[in-house]
């Protein structure tokens, strides 16, 4: 993470109640499971001769950064969002 981010006033933040249910536990996560097609995705890193796993794992953290839901984090007890991960 780049450091740059602020600190969420919780009185008035619409995610309290989420953050009330993970705040205690040992690692608040959760997972996701879907089908997606990668047809598209393969024939334009294939060419460019991209590492499937590298080219994967820049597209998804390029997305992730983009849903600010997933920028949330604790940081010294408090509720921060960074500007990117």
């Amino acid at each position: 993470m780049d450091g740059s981010y602020k600190v969420i006033d919780v009185t008035n933040w619409k995610r309290a109640l989420h953050c009330q249910i993970f705040r205690n536990s040992i690692e608040p996560s959760y997972c996701v499971t879907f089908e997606l097609d990668i047809t598209n995705f393969i024939a334009k890193i294939r060419p460019m001769k991209y590492s499937f796993t590298m080219a994967l794992i820049f597209a998804v953290s390029k997305c992730a950064n983009d849903i600010e839901e997933f920028r949330y984090r604790f940081v010294d007890g408090q509720i921060v969002l960074y500007d990117r991960n």
